[in-house]
């Protein structure tokens, strides 16, 4: 012990001290220690949001999209603590700080406008909840199932397997469709346009036969076909259904409806428009 306690004071002896902040010294190992602990926070974080949400969550009554907004808070409280402690173990008392905060909110104030406001946003998706993970959504011309909610920015996977990296702020500021919010399900429009010699009386009862017989077509509410349109040439239907199906499954949902629907009027001898 006796050895080691010299070879720490020999070691201390060649620490460099680089300055102050307030009473505090900062030398190279204090700040080669703080980058440490740093590091070990962030890892620390990282595991108490997978703890939480995958594990002692895991067999509550909470869905997916609940047990991560748990974690993710988590995370974000242990980040703060763990900053306050490294702070005052490395001897900075806080308060010095007043200053640098001023400087800091001007900059906010000219520069990060944006990073604070998807920061914010974030928070408010994470608690109101318009959007949950595994929900289908479309925001602007971006569609995709949500993969995952950060407190900046939000992971949408789209049809073709692309990952689209949302800002928060898009849901707070823009009109978001979303197929999953008061159901399990999701809602399908498919539009039809038949040329005028048709029957639409046939057109309607074909349409509504190959949305019905599809086992994944919902019976509650039952699907429903419109003529929204008779134009010269042309009549417009529009065939609404719900599929008791939710994510990727939704894309693969509407072209089965299509086919169905493209051969039952090849059959009866209906030409599309």
């Amino acid at each position: 012990m006796q050895d080691f306690n010299d070879w720490l004071v020999r070691l201390k002896a060649y620490d460099i001290e680089l300055f102050s902040i307030g009473d505090a010294q900062i030398t190279v190992s204090s700040v080669l220690l703080t980058l440490l602990l740093v590091v070990m926070l962030f890892f620390v974080a990282g595991r108490s949001k997978v703890l939480v949400a995958q594990r002692l969550l895991r067999h509550s009554h909470l869905d997916l999209g609940t047990r991560e907004v748990m974690g993710t808070i988590t995370r974000y409280m242990v980040l703060v603590v763990g900053f306050l402690i490294i702070m005052q173990t490395a001897g900075i008392n806080l308060t010095t700080f007043h200053v640098l905060a001023g400087a800091v909110g001007v900059g906010v104030g000219f520069g990060l406008q944006n990073i604070v406001n998807n920061f914010i946003s974030g928070l408010i998706v994470l608690f109101e909840r318009p959007i949950k993970i595994g929900d289908r959504i479309a925001v602007g011309d971006i569609e995709g199932d949500v993969m995952e909610i950060g407190a900046r920015r939000t992971t949408v996977m789209g049809s073709d397997k692309v990952v689209i990296i949302v800002p928060n702020a898009k849901f707070i500021t823009e009109n978001v469709k979303n197929w999953n919010y008061a159901t399990t399900g999701c809602q399908l429009r498919i539009t039809i346009d038949v040329a005028q010699e048709s029957d639409p009386r046939l057109c309607e009862r074909l349409l509504l036969e190959a949305a019905r017989e599809h086992k994944e077509v919902a019976s509650d509410p039952p699907p429903t076909v419109h003529l929204t349109a008779v134009k010269a040439t042309a009549f417009s239907f529009q065939l609404l259904v719900w599929g008791n199906v939710g994510g990727e499954r939704r894309s693969q949902l509407l072209t089965e409806l299509n086919l169905a629907i493209y051969e039952r009027l090849h059959a009866n001898q209906i030409k599309l428009a």
